[in-house]
């Protein structure tokens, strides 16, 4: 049996048989078109697969998915489509820095903090980037806390008067997720409201059951840990095969959730998302007892807080000259350039490295850099 390429042929032949798996007809193919964005094609028979908001019980996207699954690519991909197709509003909480490029391209206003907390109230009409991956990580809560206050606080007034439906992008969701009650209010009165949140985590279970169980539109990347498959399977009522796919799952390649008004609910395995073009040769294998697809722009964002400028350019010169290469590797060039050990730590743990893995990549990296300097001697 042809794959081509996306599947591995386990996987390939469970989706023939996958039951619940729904491709659209003609008739709803044209309607999902003509207010929708195109995310990508069905897997059975390449068929476009469109989010339009007019069929679903609420704005909200979830998105899950291991780290180098496509989920960042996704979240880049409606960002565009919801500003540029749907001209919806978009406000950017940007932790890690990876949607600044993006913002600047359609045009997002940078936000001051500093300026912002002077008022009670943000105009949730015009697109908005807060770049927040320069501060420490209490003042991302924090900072990203008083924005979502002012978001829930903001999208209750001048409703008559706001024109543009609103989508509130927050990635890496999981260092909020569990202790924000804004977040909440946002999830139960948004759709009243015109404001959507478009959310992504590695995990179901960094997530709040009230916030994945009110999201209409849920897109389930690759997910290694079998635990986590078999909880978003108990979830949304999805049988042993859908727990073996998604673990199965490649790069780009979803399973679709759509909820629609009367407790209507389609599946659809998306082939691959479309939009960006995904290039793999941006990203680093950092390899081991476990793999990490890291791309690019996110290795230097954390290479930028571990390191000085130079020095950072240093570690990022020689990770380009490698394919892969190993955690300890990576851990031994960032200890060598004056990165903290406990920072790298801090860091490595967001990835979802268990510490079994963390301990013995140290000690190897430790050893390598005793080594070196005994050699230098």
């Amino acid at each position: 049996m042809k794959t081509n390429g996306i599947y591995t042929s386990k996987t390939a032949s469970m989706l023939i048989n996958m039951p619940y798996t729904q491709e659209p007809n003609s008739a709803e193919l044209a309607s999902e078109s003509r207010n929708g964005i195109l995310i990508g094609s069905s897997y059975k028979m390449n068929v476009p697969i469109f989010l339009n908001f007019d069929s679903l019980f609420n704005p909200h996207i979830f998105i899950v998915g291991m780290t180098g699954s496509g989920k960042t690519y996704l979240m880049k991909s409606l960002l565009i489509k919801l500003h540029m197709v749907l001209d919806t509003a978009v406000i950017i909480i940007d932790l890690t820095g990876e949607y600044l490029e993006i913002a600047d391209s359609i045009g997002a206003e940078h936000a001051n903090m500093a300026e912002l907390q002077k008022h009670e109230s943000m105009d949730l009409s015009e697109t908005i980037y807060f770049g927040l991956n320069e501060m420490k990580e209490e003042e991302k809560v924090s900072n990203s806390s008083k924005i979502l206050r002012m978001i829930a606080s903001s999208m209750r007034k001048n409703v008559e008067r706001r024109q543009k439906q609103v989508s509130v992008l927050l990635d890496e969701s999981w260092k909020l997720l569990g202790k924000n009650d804004d977040l909440e209010i946002i999830v139960r009165e948004g759709r009243k409201y015109g404001v959507g949140l478009l959310l992504a985590s590695q995990l179901l279970e960094d997530m709040k059951s009230e916030i994945v169980s009110n999201s209409a539109s849920i897109f389930i990347f690759r997910v290694q840990v079998k635990k986590s498959a078999e909880n978003i399977a108990a979830n949304y009522s999805l049988g042993q095969e859908y727990i073996d796919m998604i673990q199965e799952l490649n790069q780009g390649s979803c399973l679709f959730i759509k909820l629609g008004k009367g407790n209507k609910r389609a599946i659809t395995v998306i082939k691959r998302v479309s939009g960006i073009a995904i290039n793999p040769k941006k990203g680093i294998r950092i390899g081991g007892k476990m793999e990490i697809e890291m791309d690019t722009e996110r290795l230097q964002a954390m290479v930028n807080r571990l390191c000085a400028t130079d020095e950072g350019k240093m570690i990022m010169s020689y990770v380009g000259s490698k394919q892969g290469l190993r955690l300890s590797e990576l851990i031994s060039e960032l200890i060598a350039h004056g990165a903290d050990r406990r920072a790298v730590l801090s860091e490595l743990r967001k990835l979802k490295i268990n510490d079994a893995d963390l301990a013995d990549a140290f000690s190897d990296a430790v050893s390598s850099i005793s080594k070196g300097a005994v050699n230098e001697k």
